[in-house]
């Protein structure tokens, strides 16, 4: 008798968990709304680093980055569209040679290697850009 109100109780409790709450696990993930920016100074192969600011435009679609070699003369600036990718909260910029992939997180953005993986390694903590508006 013990034995068969354990198995009903088991099975209510089974019955009772639908899984997690999709609407929860959203409101949890990072988004990127209005105009927001963001800034750091990411890793350079052959300089100290790259002073980077990252500008997201109002319409969410525009970006405009401007980056600053240190040591060198210049300020490189370029606009144009991202994509945002919710399923991994990933963001993709499409530059004039290419794409640059972003992990959306809590108050930053975390670039990622170019095939939209993260960067493993002694400097994985260095590429992260931090919200500053």
């Amino acid at each position: 008798m013990k034995q068969a109100v354990q198995i009903i109780a088991a099975t209510l409790l089974l019955a009772c968990n639908t899984g997690p709450d999709k609407e929860s696990e959203s409101a949890k993930a990072p988004v990127v709304t209005g105009i927001s920016e963001y800034e750091g100074v990411l890793p350079c192969a052959d300089c100290p680093g790259i002073q980077t600011n990252l500008r997201l435009l109002e319409d969410s679609s525009l970006f405009i980055l401007t980056e600053k070699y240190e040591g060198r003369k210049g300020i490189y600036q370029e606009k144009g569209a991202f994509e945002l990718h919710p399923a991994d909260t990933t963001m993709v910029l499409t530059l004039k040679n290419g794409k640059r992939f972003f992990k959306v997180a809590v108050g930053q953005l975390i670039q990622l290697d170019q095939n939209g993986t993260s960067i493993k390694g002694s400097s994985t903590g260095r590429y992260i850009l931090k919200k500053i508006h």
